[in-house]
């Protein structure tokens, strides 16, 4: 059966879409098509059945330039250092399916993590950069972030969390140069206060190598949150922060997103 190849009219909920076949030769097409795919286990059938891609693709063929949309953020934990209780708790916030991958074993967890984006995805580009940036937010890998990629089907599905938020989609903005910063607002020094650390911060930079990457702009970020400052406010206060190695103003923007998301929580 194969999966996928063109969009259809939106009816109702938003279906969570994918291309798939079996037997596999190394390409896709459009004789077959199936796009009911809101159910959870069906799509833990195909994972575990199928070669499967989170990407649709005109006619089928998997090019990036025929690249038409995509539902999934699919990630990969093939280096043993992240465990499955902790991927469960580092994604428990989120629906996701775990499901274990050919290199596992008792010891040395191999893993892959998916998860649907909280909306459509239908540039090449902005699927390309929310895969990277996605990837090294939680440290998985970095080979294949392209608008082609597919998967083997996995050995065995570990964990189904059909509760929780979907995956915020960031917005590309090409080259740095594209991102302009929203004027700060003038600060009400009876309602609002900078935390003491973020002046520490602000003179002495933060070398990521030592403080783990994200973790305290993260927390900075959440605090001013809490303090009363808008979206735009704390982008414009951690982007004064120099850190090492240099952050671009999309990596900022990724830090307050996560950190917004937190506080809602709360």
């Amino acid at each position: 059966m194969v999966l996928g190849s063109k969009v259809p009219e939106k009816t109702g909920a938003r279906k969570l879409l994918v291309s798939a076949k079996y037997p596999w030769d190394g390409s896709f097409n459009e004789k077959d098509q199936d796009y009911d795919f809101q159910v959870y286990d069906h799509i833990r059938d195909v994972i575990i059945t199928r070669p499967w891609s989170g990407i649709l693709w005109q006619n089928g063929r998997r090019l990036e330039k025929n690249f038409i949309s995509s539902d999934w953020l699919v990630l990969d934990f093939d280096d043993h250092t992240l465990t499955l209780d902790q991927a469960q708790k580092n994604f428990s916030d989120y629906q996701n399916i775990i499901a274990l991958t050919k290199s596992h074993t008792e010891t040395n967890h191999s893993f892959r993590v998916c998860i649907p984006w909280a909306e459509r995805i239908t540039e090449a580009e902005q699927l390309k950069y929310n895969f990277r940036k996605n990837a090294e937010f939680y440290g998985s890998d970095l080979k294949a972030l392209n608008a082609a990629r597919f998967f083997w089907p996995s050995i065995a599905i570990h964990s189904v969390n059909k509760d929780g938020d979907q995956m915020e989609v960031m917005p590309h903005f090409g080259t740095s140069e594209d991102f302009e910063f929203i004027p700060l607002a003038p600060v009400d020094p009876i309602r609002r206060e900078l935390p003491r650390y973020y002046h520490k911060y602000l003179s002495e930079g933060l070398d990521h190598s030592r403080t783990g990457r994200n973790q305290p702009l993260w927390g900075l970020s959440k605090d001013l949150f809490k303090e009363g400052y808008s979206e735009n406010e704390v982008l414009q206060l951690i982007s004064r922060i120099k850190c090492r190695p240099a952050y671009q103003p999309r990596d900022y923007q990724k830090c307050v997103l996560y950190a917004k998301k937190a506080i809602k929580k709360v």
